[in-house]
């Protein structure tokens, strides 16, 4: 094959270069002009694996080729397409050496033009007629210069100046725009945290007696703890409830009252479980409490999904959290702010006089919010809209607020925190929130799943 020949066919295709995922180095060559969708489907012309490649959706995104250009557009993916690290939401023009991400942890590739001419080709048709031209009549021999062409030179060269400095001087206002719409945006910001925060602190009013303090109280002297004899009526926080029915019931983790019982198994001539309520004090008795099945088994791979308990008290209770209904959990997604009431206490040092709630005068809620990162299966994957139970949260937790309620700035609870990230900051095993925030709840469902259960039996030993 000719030179000449061999250019024109490369310039009849591209390179897309497989850069991470289970398709890493490899490299797939496509033709110009041509369509080309992206995805897990088999009737996809570049082809991802669903099993190795959980953010790639069947019909992800497209590339469209034609001899002036290249597009790449999202096609409704679940997790997006990012080019060069910015996320596309309409079609976008790619350039060779772009890279293409399909969700912010999918695969990357990288797009590569090949031969020049496609570049030329970007640039349109006409423009490489001209350029072979200039080429033939640069060829040909010189001629005696002339001072007009001269002349005419030094004022293009002119006019390119002022054109030079035009383009700083409005490059330079743009400049200024952008610094003024990150300053909006900033403020923007700092008035939705504000905002967040006074309905935080209306919430905070409204529901903070809906939330409890499990705990193992002392009712009998002779039990020796860790810094010595614990005195009558001593609280040993164990986790948070909260209240989802007038007439006594709480809603709260599995492993929380689970924990309780071994010691109380152990150890019941001393203790007795207990609820306490928050800001007022007042001790409720635990008089049942129903594990939901899923959660009894931890190697379960379904655990952190059914991490709930129900527990019953010994007298109603003034003040209940409503839960969501379908339309609230269906319309979870990433960005929806939520709040959360609940006891850290895995504290240290002078702080623990604070996190302690040793006796009930010191059983005060501590209340944060933040925003739904992400909604997955308990395995962390993208899966139909009612299996995504798992709800990773970004608020800053620590043991003692397992089963907080997580409500929305309507009051409805939508899930209930169980599981969280922590870092042993001073090697003696006290533990802090990681910065990162990683926080993680049960969907409200699997609590209402259980009471339709319980309904559901209560009527058939009825009959």
């Amino acid at each position: 094959m000719s030179d000449q020949s061999q250019n024109e066919a490369e310039s009849k295709t591209a390179t897309i270069e497989f850069l991470s995922g289970s398709r890493r180095e490899d490299i797939q060559t496509i033709s110009i002009p041509g369509t080309y969708r992206i995805g897990c489907g088999e009737d996809c012309e570049i082809i991802f694996d669903a099993g190795s490649e959980p953010f790639v959706s069947r019909l992800h995104a497209e590339i469209v080729l034609t001899d002036f250009k290249a597009v790449v557009s999202d096609l409704g993916s679940s997790n997006g397409t990012i080019v060069n690290g910015v996320v596309i939401s309409e079609p976008r023009d790619i350039h060779s050496g772009d890279v293409i991400e399909f969700g912010s942890r999918g695969p990357r590739i990288r797009f590569l033009a090949r031969g020049k001419n496609f570049q030329q080709n970007l640039v349109g048709r006409h423009t490489v007629v001209i350029a072979k031209e200039s080429t033939q009549k640069n060829s040909m021999p010189e001629k005696r210069k002339n001072p007009r062409v001269e002349i005419s030179m030094v004022i293009l060269a002119f006019v390119c100046l002022l054109a030079s400095i035009a383009y700083m001087l409005h490059n330079s206002g743009r400049q200024d725009m952008q610094v003024e719409n990150l300053q909006h945006e900033i403020d923007m910001t700092r008035k939705q945290v504000k905002d967040a925060g006074e309905a935080g602190r209306d919430l905070a009013d409204k529901y903070s007696a809906a939330v409890y303090l499990v705990a193992l109280r002392v009712k009998k002297e002779g039990f020796e703890g860790r810094d010595g004899a614990l005195p009558v009526g001593y609280l040993h926080s164990g986790g948070t409830a909260w209240a989802f029915d007038a007439s006594g019931r709480l809603a709260t983790n599995a492993h929380v009252v689970t924990g309780s019982r071994e010691l109380l198994d152990a150890y019941g001539d001393f203790f007795e479980l207990v609820a306490v309520q928050n800001t007022t004090g007042d001790i409720y008795k635990i008089k049942d409490i129903k594990i939901n099945p899923g959660a009894k088994d931890k190697t379960s791979p379904d655990y952190l999904v059914s991490d709930i308990a129900l527990l019953t008290l010994d007298k109603p209770v003034p003040v209940t959290f409503p839960l969501a209904d379908d339309a609230g959990i269906t319309g979870l997604s990433p960005g929806v702010l939520v709040y959360t009431i609940g006891f850290p206490i895995e504290h240290n040092g002078a702080l623990r006089q604070f996190y302690g709630y040793e006796s009930p005068d010191k059983v005060i809620g501590t209340t944060r919010f933040g925003w739904i990162q992400r909604l997955t299966s308990a395995e962390g994957s993208i899966t139909s809209p009612e299996k995504r139970r798992l709800v990773h949260v970004g608020i800053a937790c620590t043991g003692g607020q397992s089963g907080s309620p997580l409500f929305t700035s309507d009051g409805n609870v939508v899930a209930v925190l169980n599981a969280t990230v922590q870092q042993n900051m001073s090697g003696r095993g006290n533990l802090v929130p990681h910065l990162g925030q990683f926080a993680y709840a049960v969907r409200v469902d699997v609590l209402r799943d259980m009471l339709v259960d319980e309904k559901n039996q209560t009527a058939k030993t009825e009959k």
